[in-house]
């Protein structure tokens, strides 16, 4: 550590260029999940906003939930809609410029990870000694959750959010009346990116408190232009519509303001201890899959709870005596808040990442320049090796892995890997007894073959599959039974917890409706998750029907066949 190498002059140069030639691998991905939807959207002229992805009411969604893209479980009041016009703007340039490129839409994103980076850099030169603000730049540029967030077209959003918000800071800490105009509009215009732009209110809190000097009130006056934006702009999110609703993967706090405070125990330190600790975000997802879920989670959130213990008790002694690691500090805490909204995964750590990273590189400066005491010595250089070896040494190989694992997964969901027979016959109907994941095997393999179909130079042939009909999805035993001909029944050993995500539940009786089936619960858990399922189908419907079932041993779909009447099969 004695070297100079992170005060030289071009360091945000090499920065920059790291990050780029680390992300050149993500050039020969393709689409990925959503990626897909909004693909078919511009293609179809379904409808005009691009991350309006499912919507109830909207006619899109409901043929997508009669046609079996969506399951019969999706809630009567799922939307995941999303007023992001900037962000809308810049993949429709693509599609106008490039519209079968996938590569140069790829380089649109690493080049704006590739600005972001730059502008880090020059934020950390400008709260901290050079070789810090150095270090702190590249472990920024080759941090691995950011993979994931360059690598998917559609998180793009994510990027110009944070490199407007650190413009913004930057004209905030101008101490200047001219400056705090181009402050409030590049807050605005990282607001019409994505709604984790008030993400920054986090560090322009922390500023006023910490760095800026000036007397309370006056900071509070500072701060009423973001504070009267944020709030005008919650208020046309609301009035206009969007939001999220439904089991998934997000939840409105608008919504379930009480549940939201509830997640925020687990999943503030699950993403705060992710950041600078294995596991990724995504193990701590695992644990809010399974059945007991919160029982289940307690072993996780005691991890991550001791890990930031330890990370406090090293970090303590330099917050008490910097101003500037209390602003790192204190602005990821505030940046964890809003993205515990969505089930912890890696790419929602950007905002977080800045001030965790800024408060690392100055911890390691700290040590470097003035050194710690005798007794604690040997300790601290143990920690300090510790986070080097992760984030600075092996960073590079995680951060390949990730954007690499983002290909992969689009390979999985794939309907010629999952055994779906979308590109032979005709009008097919498809009745699957279980899946293992709806979305993984169904929904986005669907949405795969139907958009790569499309346009002026389609790849995937004409998709022949007409209806995908599933019983239910889960790893869960079960038996089926058949009363009459058109009826089935079918009852868990356990409840199908992959059903429902809290606070939502079905209750007993509640019926859906399809055009030829009428689902029936007719026993839940306390938790809401179903147990017991009736089908009934319309006379004949399930003749035209091709029956199948997962397969756990060959990961796939396979023929399979219903029970006779009156019979019962065991799953």
């Amino acid at each position: 550590m004695k070297t100079a190498l992170f005060e030289h002059r071009y360091i945000l140069f090499f920065a920059v260029i790291l990050s780029f030639l680390l992300s050149l691998p993500m050039l020969s991905n393709g689409l990925m999940m959503d990626d897909y939807q909004q693909r078919l959207t511009l293609l179809t002229g379904s409808h005009d906003n691009l991350f309006e992805f499912f919507s109830r009411g909207n006619p899109v969604t409901e043929a997508q939930i009669q046609s079996g893209v969506l399951p019969w479980w999706t809630f009567a009041d799922y939307k995941v809609s999303f007023f992001r016009p900037l962000a809308a703007w810049l993949i429709q340039l693509d599609y106008k410029l490039w519209p079968n490129n996938f590569l140069l839409m790829h380089l649109h994103s690493m080049l704006w990870y590739a600005l972001l980076v730059w502008i880090v850099g020059l934020t950390y030169r400008s709260l901290m000694p050079a070789w810090a603000a150095g270090l702190a730049v590249i472990l920024f540029a080759i941090d691995p959750p950011h993979a994931n967030a360059v690598a998917w077209l559609c998180n793009r959003n994510a990027l110009i959010c944070l490199v407007c918000g650190l413009l913004c800071l930057w004209c905030h800490r101008r101490d200047n009346l001219f400056w705090r105009v181009p402050a409030a509009l590049l807050f605005l215009v990282g607001l019409s990116s994505g709604e984790s732009a008030l993400a920054i209110s986090g560090y322009l809190l922390a500023y006023e408190l910490f760095l800026s000097g000036r007397k309370w009130f006056v900071s509070i006056v500072h701060l009423l232009p973001y504070a009267a934006i944020g709030l005008a702009w919650l208020g046309y999110w609301h009035v206009a519509g969007y939001g999220t609703a439904g089991p998934g993967f997000y939840l409105d706090p608008g919504r379930h303001p009480t549940f939201f405070l509830q997640e925020i125990l687990y999943r503030l330190p699950a993403y705060l201890s992710s950041q600078f600790f294995p596991p990724p975000a995504e193990a701590f997802w695992v644990f809010e899959t399974l059945p007991q879920r919160m029982t289940m989670m307690l072993p996780a959130l005691a991890y991550a709870v001791v890990i930031l213990s330890i990370l406090t008790w090293f970090f303590w002694p330099l917050l008490r005596s910097s101003p500037v690691a209390r602003f790192y500090a204190l602005g990821m805490l505030i940046a964890a808040i809003p993205i515990c909204g969505s089930t912890p995964v890696s790419r929602a750590l950007l905002y977080v990442s800045f001030g965790a990273l800024g408060l690392l590189a100055l911890y390691i400066h700290h040590y470097r320049e003035v050194g710690l005491d005798v007794p604690v010595k040997r300790t601290v250089r143990i920690f300090i090796g510790v986070m080097l070896i992760l984030h600075l040494y092996l960073s590079p190989l995680f951060y390949l892995a990730m954007a690499k694992s983002t290909d992969l997964l689009d390979q999985k969901m794939d309907t010629q890997v999952v055994g779906l027979p979308n590109s032979s016959g005709a009008d097919r109907r498809i009745l699957l007894i279980s899946s293992r994941s709806y979305p993984f095997n169904v929904t986005f393999p669907l949405l795969k073959d139907q958009t790569l179909s499309l346009g002026t130079a389609p790849t995937r042939p004409t998709p022949t599959i007409s209806r995908v009909r599933s019983l239910i999805a889960g790893p869960e035993h079960f038996e089926l039974a058949r009363p009459e001909a058109d009826r089935l029944v079918l009852r868990g050993k356990k409840p199908f917890y992959g059903l429902i995500t809290p606070p939502y539940r079905f209750t007993v009786g509640q019926t859906i409706n399809l055009d030829d089936v009428e689902i029936t619960v007719q026993s839940v858990s306390g938790e809401g998750a179903p147990i017991e399922l009736a089908y009934q189908f319309k006379k004949d419907a399930l003749k035209t029907y091709e029956i199948m079932n997962w397969s756990d041993e060959k990961e796939r779909f396979i023929s399979a066949e219903l029970p006779r009447v009156n019979g019962v099969l065991q799953f």
